[in-house]
């Protein structure tokens, strides 16, 4: 995605928030079974992730540089904004179509790759909103998605952060994982945002180390 051009990544979620649209029966069906929400609120939340990846559309054209004077006379250096890398996203079950496809969006459409950890609570909802975006032409390997069992989340939690390729990490979910989360992301200088039970979103660990490696890889 680094590479694609802003017209590419519009056509890409533009069609994704179709496909949203057009898939809601089958999003309430299963969201029904695994997280015994009703149809309306379901359905709220399809329209929502689909609105999240009109969204991500907008920000597309605003990714704009900066220019600076410099010593020499007629000369300027030119500042530009690229993306950071491999981005984990961790949603949970309660919001879990929204909260997926908040976690992914946008920085997709600011070219960077995913990894979505899903829930245990509703991993088919957030395997379906990754397969979306897979629908939509999105190019391989840009969404990736993990599963586990609760008894695995430790774990697998510390194993997506601690990944030498992961350079930001956007937590949401219970208190438990996310001091587990907020541990590592630390010890491993991370950027990690997080929202957790009683813990209002915030920034942790305004870390800028740079790594070396392609933006459009994922962890192995």
């Amino acid at each position: 995605m680094r590479h694609s051009s802003p017209g590419d990544r519009r056509s890409i979620f533009t069609k994704a928030a179709a496909l949203m649209r057009a898939r809601n029966d089958e999003f309430i069906a299963v969201g029904m079974a695994e997280t015994g929400a009703t149809a309306p609120w379901l359905g709220f939340k399809v329209e929502t992730a689909a609105q999240f990846f009109e969204e991500a559309t907008a920000c597309l054209t605003f990714l704009t540089g900066e220019t600076f004077p410099v010593n020499k006379p007629g000369t300027y250096a030119i500042g530009c904004r690229e993306p950071v890398g491999v981005l984990v996203g961790m949603a949970t079950w309660n919001a879990s179509v929204i909260l997926a496809a908040r976690a992914v969006a946008v920085p997709i459409a600011c070219g960077n790759t995913m990894v979505l950890n899903s829930s245990e609570g509703c991993p088919r909802l957030h395997h379906m909103v990754a397969q979306v975006l897979v629908d939509a032409d999105l190019p391989d390997g840009v969404i990736n998605l993990v599963s586990r069992a609760r008894e695995d989340a430790s774990d697998v939690v510390s194993a997506l952060i601690e990944h030498p390729s992961v350079r930001r990490i956007n937590f949401t979910g219970s208190t438990h994982v996310g001091v587990i989360a907020e541990t590592e992301a630390r010890d491993g200088s991370r950027n990690l945002t997080r929202q957790s039970e009683r813990v209002r979103p915030r920034r942790l660990g305004l870390w800028q180390r740079r790594r070396a490696g392609d933006a459009d890889r994922a962890p192995d």
